[in-house]
């Protein structure tokens, strides 16, 4: 699909623009259809500021040898609730997923089990003024992948509840 760069330019800031984005190829890898436990691969169901740069991070990983997939994308509450109960788990029941602002990215070919793919994973994030879990003080979440800083999450937080443009926070806070 060939767009002229107005085209491009006119549809890039909104839901639209991503979508677009998201069926060029290549693209993401979806790592197989949702699951009935409330998991979501779809990244259209992502805020589009951040799957903008989800895709640039998909190509840059490409481009190291490495291939991404996205695992986990927009959380149900239900889900992100049931996961801060399980011992261990990186989950918080006001995850960042809840809001389309966080995806969690691991080896197509390795799954969980490759720390050189999760280095570059936070080097290439790290680059592209992304958050990656890896950062976490408390639990570090190394398939994990936000639109924000932690500093960042109470203002987000309180935009969400007062019904504001969310995506219009995360991509000011990308674009800095």
């Amino acid at each position: 699909m060939a767009l002229s760069r107005a085209a491009q330019a006119t549809i890039a800031g909104g839901a639209v623009g991503a979508l677009i984005l998201l069926l060029r190829a290549p693209r993401f890898n979806y790592g197989g259809p949702d699951s009935a436990n409330g998991l979501s691969r779809d990244p259209t169901l992502l805020l589009p500021a951040f799957a903008r740069k989800l895709n640039l991070l998909f190509a840059a990983m490409r481009a190291r040898g490495l291939d991404p997939m996205l695992n986990e994308g927009r959380r149900s509450r239900a889900r992100a609730e049931a996961l801060s109960k399980e011992p261990g788990a990186p989950g918080i029941a006001d995850s960042m997923h809840i809001y389309g602002a966080a995806a969690d990215i691991i080896s197509a070919s390795k799954g969980f089990k490759d720390p050189a793919f999760f280095k570059a994973l936070g080097e290439e994030a790290d680059k592209l003024g992304l958050f990656w879990g890896g950062h976490f003080k408390t639990r570090p979440d190394s398939p994990h992948i936000q639109a924000l800083a932690v500093a960042e999450e109470n203002k987000f937080r309180a935009l969400a509840k007062a019904g504001g443009d969310l995506n219009a926070f995360v991509a000011q806070e990308l674009a800095a």
